[in-house]
Formats: structure tokens, C-alpha cells, sequence
């Protein structure tokens, strides 16, 4: 009698069968090669998948344009002036990079991380723009991935999380680091904010304590990327000594972050003396008196101005009336967006949860720490709470009132926001193909006397004129 696992041969011997899985080839097997675990992860992940089809081809859609865009501003020369004529880009770990005294010679900018990617791809690629717009819409791409990573973990409801996914792509606070270079900073503290934000969420989910190692490497990448990275250490710090158990543990953590920041500060004042905290530029007090400096105001007003930047900046989030240098915008497309966000939050804050409660502190934080300039580039980091404060919310069930409600109001805002952005896009796009067009050498080197390189300058405007 010949076993089940057996089978007769023509010469009359009898050999194994070899079991075969639907996944899998003789070949494989042999190889020990399984399509197996791939398929169970796309089965596991499908939503995250389609999720992020669909934004990637939103995002080609809007930024491929941006691929397209020339070095023609004299921030662009500047940049390039400054990383052609250094030998050594390890030395911008040790001071400013080139960048201050800043026009007004009022402060210092230390931002290494930037200035070396810069450095690498100039060596490589010499004055070609392409790779460093590559650079910005792939760190941008990638924040968007991480969020949808945080909202698939917090909602149920997967249209609300890529909604919210959606509007923190495009969105007038978020266009301006992604397609210029010179803002490629602040994506870098997006990257670590939002990955510190996601290991929140999944050590909550066990009520385990952040990891030390872990953080202090997000706290380097942000605070060696820009100013506004503190926002890292601090809301570590913040969750820190909200989840702590004991209060010797509280005090141990809280520590740890705590000298984070302290070594950050002393790192400054050793490097900048009295001008490490020192900043200036022009804006909107009350988003209607224009200054080209604080320090010009009087100091009654300068006071003002800096309570007014903050507050603005934290008014922005749920009322969105203010332009790029925080004058008031009345016009139609910022009233409708401003009621779909207000409905948005309204929505959102029928119970908070602790995320939402985590959200608001990171606005708060984002507003206290760029209490001397309002701009929509530094609400990059405010966009990033504000999109998961209102998809951390209480589970909104489809075909409930409140669920046409949100989708109404988040789609207006996406709509308005496409728009938004797709003009800003535009008119970079148009503005920079003209000036390259007219603008000569020597124009281009009184914008920034002795900051410009003219060698640098030609072989730019040779390339692309």
C-alpha cells in the first residue's frame, strides 16, 4: 500500500510529493522564496496603500511643476555663493553657516544639516537646481506619509484620515518649505516632530515610556536642521512629565530634555553672545500697521508686536485671515476657508482626546517660540497639529449628520486650499522664468553686495538664461 505523501513512478519506485501553496513556484521553493509575506502585508495595509496612491499622484499633479524652477532670486546666489567658496562643510557645525550678521547683522543662523545637503549636492551636481527641489518635495512627501502613518492609528474612519492628510499637503502653510530650497529646514523639523509624534501614539497604545535614545537622536536632527526645532525637545519634555508614572521618573526624563535644551541655549550664547536669541524682520502689528523691523518700533509697540506675532500664529490655525507677513486678508477664498476650518474644529472638539490635548500644546509651543516673526512657513509645524487635532477626534460614523458635515467642510477647504497653492505654485513658476530672463549679472550682485559670488552668478545665469 503506497502512503498519502507518497506516489508510484512509472519504473514502479515511489517518491515524496513536494506540498505546493498558491503563492508560491517549484522554483521558490527550492530557493526558499515565499511571495507569501508580501501579500499579507498589502492584504494588512491595503487602506494605507490605496490611501497613499492617491495622494502621490495629488502631489504630482500640483508640485511637478516645481522640478521646473530656476535659481533665479538672489537668496538662491547667496546660498550657492556661500557653499561654492567653502572647503570644509563640517565647519557649519561649529557656527553660522555663512548667513550672518543676517542683512541687518542682528543674528546668526545655525542650521548645519541644511548647508551640508547643500554642499553634497553641489559637488556632485554644481549649480543644477533640479536635485534640491527633488530634495524638498521627497522630505515633504515623506512628512505627508508619516501623518497618514499617525491618522490610519488614531481614525477609523480612513476618508477622514486621508482628508486630513490631504489638507496638511496643500495647504497655504505647508506650499512654501516644500518648493523652496531655502526652506528645506523647517521639513527637516517636520520629519522629526511628526516621528516623535508617531512613537507617542504607538507607546500610548501599550503605556509605554517614550525611548530616550531614541528622542535625543530626533532632538539632534531637529535642533541641528533649525531654531524652531526646540519644539522637538520640548514636546518630548511635555509628554514626558504628562505620561510619567512616579514623580522620580518625571524628574528623571524631564531632566534628560530639560538639558537638551539648556546645552542648545549655552551652544547659541557661546557662538552668537548676546545675539543668539536675536531676530528681526518686517510684518503687521495687528495685521494692519506695517514695520520693516521690531527694533524700530517704540519699545511700547515692539511689545506688542511680539504678543501680536505669537497670538497670530496661534489664531491662524482655526481662523486663517492673515497673509504671508500677517496682514489681514479679507478676501473671498480666505472667508470661505476660514468657516470650513472653523466648522473643522467645532467638529473636532466635542471631546478631546489625548492627542488633541498633545495638538494644542505643540501649537502653543510653535506660537511661543516665534513670538519675533509671523510668516506661513513657520505654521509648517502648526498645520502638522492642527490636521491631527481634528482627525484624532471621536470617531465620526459615515451617514451621521456630522459626518456630511465634516466632509462638506473638509473638502470646500481642500478645494479652496488646491487653489491656493496651485497659484503660489504658478506665480513662483512664472516669476522666477522671468527674472532669470531679465535680470543681469550686475543687478544680481547689488541685491547682495559681497555675498554673491560673480563667478557663481554667471555660471548660474549661463546655464539657465
Amino acid at each position: 500500500m503506497i502512503e498519502p505523501n507518497k506516489v508510484r513512478t512509472r519504473d514502479g519506485h515511489t517518491q515524496h510529493l513536494v506540498a505546493t501553496h498558491p503563492d508560491t513556484s517549484p522554483e521558490l521553493v527550492r530557493k526558499g522564496v515565499s511571495w507569501k509575506p508580501w501579500i499579507e502585508w498589502f492584504t494588512v495595509n491595503a487602506d494605507a496603500v490605496g490611501i497613499s496612491l492617491l495622494l502621490l499622484t495629488l502631489f504630482v499633479a500640483l508640485f511637478h511643476r516645481v522640478l521646473n524652477f530656476q535659481p533665479a532670486n538672489p537668496d538662491d546666489l547667496r546660498f550657492i555663493s556661500q557653499i561654492a567658496t567653502t572647503p570644509n562643510p563640517l565647519k557649519y557645525l561649529f557656527g553660522d553657516w555663512g548667513e550672518g550678521p543676517y542683512v541687518t547683522g542682528e543674528y546668526g543662523m545655525y542650521r548645519p544639516i541644511h548647508p551640508i545637503s547643500l554642499w553634497l549636492v553641489y559637488k556632485v551636481f554644481d549649480v543644477l537646481a533640479e536635485p534640491n527641489q527633488w530634495i524638498n518635495l521627497i522630505l515633504h512627501f515623506a512628512n505627508v506619509l508619516v501623518l497618514l502613518m499617525i491618522l490610519l492609528r488614531v481614525q477609523k474612519n480612513r476618508v477622514v484620515a486621508l482628508l486630513c492628510t490631504a489638507l496638511f499637503m496643500v495647504s497655504n502653510y505647508t506650499v512654501s518649505p516644500a518648493i523652496w530650497v531655502t526652506d528645506r529646514a523647517t521639513l527637516q523639523v517636520g520629519l522629526a516632530l511628526l516621528l516623535l509624534i508617531y512613537h507617542t501614539v504607538k507607546t500610548n497604545e501599550t503605556n509605554a515610556p517614550l525611548r530616550i535614545s531614541y528622542v535625543l537622536i530626533l532632538c539632534s536632527l531637529a535642533l541641528l536642521s533649525k531654531e524652531s526645532g526646540l519644539i522637538v525637545p520640548l514636546f518630548a519634555l511635555l509628554v514626558s512629565l504628562h505620561r510619567s508614572p512616579t514623580t522620580i521618573d518625571k524628574i528623571r526624563r524631564g531632566a534628560v530634555y530639560g538639558s537638551v535644551i539648556g546645552v542648545y541655549f549655552l551652544a547659541r550664547f557661546l557662538m552668537f553672545g548676546s545675539q543668539a536669541t536675536a531676530y528681526t524682520n518686517k510684518g503687521y502689528l495687528f495685521g494692519m500697521i506695517r514695520y520693516d523691523k521690531i527694533n524700530d518700533l517704540p519699545e511700547h509697540l515692539r511689545i506688542l508686536s511680539l504678543i501680536d506675532n505669537s497670538a497670530k500664529s496661534v489664531l491662524a490655525v482655526i481662523v486663517p485671515v492673515f497673509s504671508e507677513l500677517g496682514q489681514l486678508d479679507l478676501g473671498m477664498k480666505v472667508l470661505v476657508a476660514a468657516i470650513a476650518t472653523i466648522t473643522l474644529v467645532a467638529i473636532s472638539i466635542k471631546k478631546l482626546t489625548f492627542l488633541q490635548m498633545y495638538c494644542l500644546g505643540i501649537i502653543i509651543l510653535n506660537a511661543a517660540i516665534h513670538y519675533q516673526i509671523y510668516r506661513h512657513r513657520a505654521l509648517y509645524i502648526t498645520q502638522i497639529a492642527f490636521c491631527l487635532f481634528v482627525a484624532a477626534g471621536p470617531v465620526i460614523e459615515a451617514g451621521t449628520r456630522r459626518w456630511a458635515t465634516f466632509a462638506i467642510a473638509s473638502v470646500v477647504l481642500l478645494l479652496v486650499s488646491l487653489v491656493q497653492v496651485d497659484s503660489y505654485i504658478q506665480a513662483q513658476y512664472v516669476w522666477r522664468y522671468k527674472e532669470l530672463q531679465i535680470r543681469s549679472l550686475e543687478e544680481a550682485l547689488k541685491v547682495y553686495p559681497g555675498r554673491i559670488d560673480p563667478e557663481v552668478a554667471r555660471r548660474v545665469l549661463q546655464r539657465y538664461q
